[in-house]
């Protein structure tokens, strides 16, 4: 910072140095026009602008100090307020958006801690589910977190059913397993697509923290494992009756083993035989109408994207149709 005086009496010559060497500097001269050294007399010279200009100077910018928006948006535009540190520049997430109707489309794995015999002591436990069936494809037990035991499963559970390269995506959080390079190799080598979840985000991986808490929350969990095979004895006889005994209700209380491997027709047929019947034989019961069997859904989403407004409305519109057809 400058003033008029100064400027004329000592401060060109610095001023001429820097434009030369091409400086990153930002100088500022105070006009008051008036030679304030010698009793404020007024003052008939060249602008101050003018001069800076003919010394050289690329961008030179006159503003009034009365106006503070002005000298605000002058020292901005000059980076002189800017932060002069390196910054973090965040990449753009996309959020992925998938969707199953079928089985072995899209799967999604995590990795979750059990306790182990001592404090901060833990085992891993690896699991790879099926998002449109629900079963758990693949899982293992190991004592340490690491991309090898994840290439090892993922490769493992995609021989034993027969994935073809091109038709499968698996969907992962950020973790330091998942980021791997040699873990994206052999997922490429296997022809599989990978998706990772965006930063800090709640819902990152629903299917399988959903799944995790069904784990957990079981009434046999125990609050530690004494060792590694109580542990893999634990989750073998969970995952056993998760898959095969567990009727999920988002399946329609069909068993993930039901869906996966398309006995749904069969078993719900048979469901509403037997409901059928009982409808035949106490239709007191059933006040409201007859007994339906339910049906697993035909499409699962990871992040289902948001409907147009006109389709919502005729969503909503389709019921009170039906409702007044049904009464006619």
């Amino acid at each position: 910072f400058l003033g008029d005086s100064t400027f004329f009496h000592s401060g060109m010559p610095p001023l001429l140095d820097a434009i030369e060497a091409d400086d990153d500097v930002v100088v500022v001269v105070m006009d008051n026009h008036v030679t304030a050294m010698t009793g404020l007399q007024p003052c008939a010279r060249r602008s101050i602008g003018d001069v800076v200009r003919a010394l050289g100077a690329k961008d030179v910018r006159v503003v009034a100090t009365a106006n503070i928006g002005a000298v605000t948006r002058a020292f901005e535009e000059t980076w002189e307020v800017r932060e002069r540190r390196d910054q973090l520049v965040h990449p753009a997430y996309t959020k992925p958006e998938l969707l199953a109707t079928a089985p072995n489309q899209v799967w999604s794995w995590d990795i979750t801690k059990l306790l182990g015999p001592q404090k901060w002591t833990y085992f891993y436990l690896y699991e790879v589910l099926d998002i449109f069936s629900r079963y758990a494809v693949g899982w293992m037990v190991a004592e340490h977190e690491n991309a090898a035991h994840a290439r090892r499963l993922v490769a493992e559970t995609c021989a034993k059913y027969a994935i073809e390269p091109g038709t499968l995506t698996l969907h992962q959080d950020r973790g330091a397993p998942m980021r791997a390079k040699t873990f994206a190799q052999t997922l490429a080598d296997l022809g599989v697509t990978k998706t990772h979840s965006r930063p800090h985000v709640s819902d990152y991986n629903p299917f399988s923290e959903s799944q995790f808490k069904t784990l957990k929350y079981r009434p046999d969990f125990p609050g530690r494992f004494p060792d590694l095979r109580t542990a893999v004895t634990w989750c073998r006889s969970f995952f056993g009756w998760y898959n095969h005994e567990h009727h999920h209700e988002a399946l329609g209380l069909l068993t993930p083993a039901d869906v996966h491997f398309g006995r749904a027709p069969a078993v719900l047929a048979a469901r509403q035989r037997t409901l059928s019947a009982a409808y035949l034989a106490h239709p007191e019961r059933f006040v409201r109408r007859p007994p339906g069997a339910g049906s697993p859904p035909t499409e699962v989403w990871i992040n289902k994207p948001p409907q147009p407004a006109a389709a919502e409305h005729a969503g909503a519109a389709a019921p009170a149709q039906a409702y007044e057809e049904a009464l006619q």
